[in-house]
């Protein structure tokens, strides 16, 4: 094979190699979001991933995902918080979740 056949074939590989990285992180970020708001049994009703805006979760790695998340409890109330994903070295492959939650919102349904 000539040195150009086999500078393509290691760029096409790390290029695929970064892509399923990617979509490890994606998948698995959702699957931990997912599975953190039914455990403290929430619905789920928006979740924006964040990349620069991390709200208290402004020290995290880049192998964690911060998502800003809205979700209703059993009670029917909304609340809006921040959710950080994974753990500090090995990321969205550790199941470690952490949550901090706003002041619950002001347009709540009364009890």
């Amino acid at each position: 094979m000539s040195s150009d056949t086999v500078g393509t074939i290691v760029i096409l590989l790390g290029l695929a190699a970064a892509g399923l990285y990617i979509y490890v992180l994606v998948i698995r970020s959702k699957h931990l979001l997912n599975q953190w708001a039914a455990e403290n049994h929430f619905q789920l009703l928006h979740a924006e991933h964040r990349m620069f805006r991390k709200g208290p979760f402004l020290w995290s790695s880049r192998a964690q995902v911060i998502y800003r998340v809205r979700v209703r409890d059993a009670q029917g109330r909304e609340r809006e918080g921040w959710v950080r994903c994974g753990g500090w070295w090995s990321g969205v492959f550790s199941d470690k979740v952490e949550a901090e939650m706003d002041s619950e919102r002001a347009n709540e349904k009364p009890t």
